[in-house]
């Protein structure tokens, strides 16, 4: 049966989607694993990524939520990735609307994603950068939460918010989740915030697992983009490469432990 890990943060620009991809990627050809991606952002940036153009499906996450089609009928095989996608589309910012007066608004997801669990080994949803229904949504669905830290000032700021989110959605439901983890990304060695922002990460958040492993800032992210390969994919000797398989390898001890 699936593990289900949501990749979330409230602040945009972390590497969510980035880490999405890559680790779907990484898992996919070098374990084997059996993996569905989930984008539950109406950005849609993963479902680009994978080699959809979000504004012209006609199927997505967004009608299944709403109980417009099965969930069957959305599911897609990644272009590029040997993977399938439950797509977004710009329809999904609309969802929340129309969920939030359903009995079932935050567990909606995860009655869905339970038709498929014995069909993958790993189901990796892209949470949107807010804390509204569809990210409690994610989190509701979730085994595992994944929250990728840029190593700036700013960006470590809402990390305690989310911490607190995750813990009222168990204390709410009764959904506990044991496995929340921290990576943190765009790293910079040479530089003193980034060195400091490390330092503090591990000092106050301690207490929930920190990947020992980092992402480095590195350009290979944006070629990745760019040329909708993953960075396991592109022909570059970056050090980025064999940063994000220590992650990968760290991630994957994780989930099993």
């Amino acid at each position: 049966m699936a593990i289900t890990v949501n990749v979330c943060n409230q602040k945009g620009g972390v590497g969510k989607t980035t880490i999405s991809y890559n680790l779907a990627s990484f898992l996919s050809k070098k374990e084997n694993f059996r993996v569905l991606l989930v984008d539950m952002d109406p950005q849609g940036n993963l479902t680009f990524l994978v080699g959809f153009d979000s504004k012209n499906l006609s199927i997505s996450v967004y009608h299944v939520l709403i109980g417009q089609v099965p969930l069957q009928s959305a599911i897609k095989r990644c272009q590029n990735l040997p993977c399938d996608i439950l797509p977004s589309s710009f329809d999904l910012a609309g969802a929340t609307a129309e969920l939030i007066d359903e009995d079932d608004r935050i567990e909606r997801l995860n009655n869905i994603l339970e038709q498929v669990k014995n069909d993958y080994d790993l189901i990796i949803i892209d949470s949107p950068p807010s804390l509204g229904i569809l990210t409690v949504n994610a989190l509701f669905a979730s085994d595992v939460v994944l929250i990728p830290v840029q190593t700036e000032v700013l960006a470590i700021e809402g990390l305690s918010q989310l911490l607190k989110t995750v813990k009222i959605i168990g204390e709410n439901t009764g959904k506990v989740i044991d496995k929340i983890g921290i990576v943190m990304t765009m790293y910079k060695k040479n530089s003193k915030i980034s060195q400091e922002v490390m330092k503090k990460i591990l000092r106050e958040y301690g207490d929930n697992y920190v990947f020992e492993s980092y992402i480095p800032f590195s350009d290979i992210f944006s070629k990745s983009a760019f040329y909708k390969k993953s960075i396991f994919d592109i022909k570059d000797n970056s050090k980025a490469v064999e940063k994000f398989s220590q992650f990968s390898k760290e991630f994957l001890y994780f989930i099993k432990k």
